[in-house]
């Protein structure tokens, strides 16, 4: 009888260690994926400050660079570095317009 109850015990014991280890892994998977979730969501916000930065810089820079090219004092270096840097912030904007952080998607 007192084996009866010993491998009872076992089992029982057994049970409770394996629902504990079930446990652990739900509660690590939880919270890994909810680590994953505010990092999506950091990096969502991140790159829709990124274009409302973008989109309020733009039009600067358009009239840096008209203001540059008249001047008959703006050395040609200037300017082409203001027309490659206008350019690809234009292209930049042109890509991206219309798919607001497309790569970045959260559940929230």
């Amino acid at each position: 009888m007192a084996r009866k109850n010993k491998n009872r015990e076992e089992k029982r014991w057994r049970r409770q260690l394996e629902k504990k280890r079930q446990d652990d892994v739900v509660k690590d998977s939880a919270a890994t994926l909810t680590c994953a979730a505010e990092t999506a969501g950091d990096f969502a916000y991140q790159c829709t400050h990124q274009q409302e930065e973008l989109d309020f810089d733009l039009p600067f820079l358009h009239l840096a660079l008209e203001i540059w090219r008249e001047s008959p004092l703006a050395p040609p270096s200037l300017v082409h570095t203001e027309a490659a840097a206008n350019s690809k912030e234009s292209i930049h904007r042109r890509v991206h317009r219309g798919n607001k952080c497309s790569h970045v998607t959260t559940s929230t």
